[in-house]
């Protein structure tokens, strides 16, 4: 059945229960030219509860294109889209756009779209708005499931929507992907960002491919972002089994990024973001891999097994692992690793830092006391983490490994310091004295820490040693170097476990040089011994060097 050029919509059903199946809506019978109808391809409005668009064989796919307005309007509860192919020609291959969005869902509840079993899936590409909008808090509970949204019929190709993937705007308690292989959304080629979470709350992203193809393996990019929260609260993207995570990967812009203050609460849990589906491989997105601006409270990884993400191969031209960005407070960034493969065994580096820390960005931290809170932050191409500016105030790094493999028996250098902290930050701390805060910081390609700031404490770290702290995987630099402007810092201390053991490095122990340098405190350390102080592990120059 062929319907066109209708002066009003192709469809409208308003009874419940209707079905709606092999039809071309905005075509012509070969399903190639644009014969749109003037406005809504298909609308399920008002009492059309539960009505079926398609369905999960081919015989039942509506072909819905070219039509002025939506391709699919849904004011209905409870309806079913499936099999489809929305705003591409019959065969998937070309874009043959409606002019909004491929399908609108507005105060309808319980909207499914797609579905886990096999051939429920629908093709939405080439659409001149948003592949799927899913608009005001009525329309909770929509599942987004098994869809191509961008691709050609094959997911190898982009034919993208012109603006976002998928967006749901105020929507809470939405489900975009799943934990079984039909469930998974490939979201990508896109002109806008892959999924767009604005202003809801409780939505769960799982399982799909945003930014490559189908098989996980390369880059199909969406424009923006692959993932973005905007002042949405309590979202989780992925999860602690393999089957939620989502690769996010070979986007034009940052992996994932929240924003705003009342984006609170939200983790992010699992995802390979920025390599291949297998995680042995870069597909870097051209932004950071993750970054939050403005956003307080939210979690990057976590402690429980399988909620670290790994961010790594990210190599665009100013691209970093995590980056927290003016007004970033008390979020935790725990488990991940950050500039390695999935094995922890090798390099996978992200272009700048691995972790970078903005001016007035204060009260975060940086792994944890916690089994599995550390992060393992090595093989990127500048510093391991960055410490940077006026405000950046009072931030946590701990019991992490900066430098070496994820066993911390090798290293798998950063290109810069393991740890800087610049000009301006002010109470910040690396390291503790209770069980669990140590990080191991060895292995990098010049200082284990740089200092170029004010009180700052240095305590219970490994600097230059492995896990274990009998032998040597040196920094290529200084073990700590505080620098001109370091005034009132404490490396060490005389509590139980502050001290740290500085040896093994390919400089002297400590160097203080330049000027400002004042009212540093350097005392209860270990340097150029084993953690036990029992046998020699010399750094190759001095123990202390003063200068300045």
């Amino acid at each position: 059945l062929c319907i066109n050029r209708f002066a009003q919509d192709g469809i409208a059903a308003s009874g419940s229960g209707c079905h709606i199946e092999g039809c071309y809506v905005g075509t012509d019978p070969s399903g190639t030219v644009d014969c749109g109808n003037t406005s809504v391809g298909v609308g399920l409005f008002g009492s059309a509860t539960g009505s079926v668009l398609g369905g999960a064989v081919p015989a039942a796919r509506n072909v819905i294109s070219g039509n002025a307005f939506m391709g699919v309007t849904i004011g209905a509860a409870s309806c079913q889209v499936q099999g489809n192919y929305i705003g591409t020609n019959a065969a998937g291959t070309a874009a043959l756009g409606n002019d909004w969005n491929g399908i609108w869902i507005n105060t309808a509840p319980d909207v499914i779209v797609g579905g886990s079993t096999s051939g429920a899936g629908n093709l939405i590409s080439g659409n001149h708005m948003r592949g799927i909008e899913v608009q005001d808090v009525a329309s909770s509970g929509t599942v987004i499931q098994g869809n191509l949204i961008g691709t050609d019929s094959t997911g190898t190709g982009a034919l993208g929507n012109d603006s976002d993937g998928v967006r749901i705007w105020l929507a809470p308690n939405c489900t975009v992907g799943g934990t079984v292989r039909e469930a998974r959304n490939v979201i990508s080629g896109n002109g806008g960002v892959g999924v767009s979470l604005t202003d809801g709350a409780s939505n769960l992203v799982q399982g799909n491919y945003i930014g490559t193809d189908a098989s996980g393996t390369a880059a199909v990019a969406n424009a923006g972002f692959g993932v973005q929260i905007v002042s949405a609260a309590g979202n989780v993207i992925g999860g602690t089994s393999s089957e939620a995570r989502n690769v996010v990967s070979g986007n034009g812009s940052s992996g994932v990024f929240i924003e705003n203050a009342t984006a609170t609460g939200n983790r992010l849990e699992g995802n390979y973001i920025g390599t291949t589906a297998d995680g042995m491989s870069a597909l870097g997105n051209a932004g950071d891999g993750v970054g939050l601006n403005g956003a307080n409270s939210n979690v990057i990884g976590g402690t429980t097994a399988g909620a670290g993400n790994v961010i790594s191969g990210n190599q665009g031209g100013f691209s970093k692992g995590v980056v927290l960005y003016a007004g970033a407070t008390g979020n935790l960034v725990q488990g991940n690793y950050i500039g390695l493969n999935a094995a922890g065994t090798g390099a996978l580096g992200n272009r700048l830092q691995g972790v970078r820390i903005e001016q007035s960005t204060a009260g975060n931290t940086i792994g944890g006391t916690a089994a599995g809170a550390g992060n393992v932050i090595s093989g990127n191409d500048s510093d391991g983490v960055l410490i940077s500016g006026a405000g950046a105030d009072n931030n946590v790094i701990e019991g992490n490994r900066i430098g070496t493999d994820a066993a911390g028996t090798a290293a798998v250098a950063n290109g810069g310091t393991g740890v800087t902290i610049l000009g301006g930050a002010s109470g910040n701390v690396v390291g503790g004295g209770a069980a669990g805060a140590r990080n191991v910081i060895s292995g990098n390609a010049g200082a284990g820490i740089g200092v170029w700031s004010s009180g700052s404490t240095i305590h219970g770290n490994y600097l230059g040693l492995n896990a274990a702290g009998t032998s040597a995987v040196p920094n290529g630099g200084a073990g700590v170097s505080l620098d001109n402007g370091s005034i009132g810092n404490t490396v060490g201390g005389t509590g139980n476990g502050e001290g740290n053991v500085i040896s093994g490095n390919k400089s002297s122990g400590i160097v203080l040089t330049g000027t400002p340098n004042t009212t540093n405190v350097v005392q209860g350390n270990f340097i150029g011994t084993n953690a036990g102080g029992t046998a020699a592990v010399p750094n190759e120059q001095r123990g202390i060097y003063v200068s300045g």
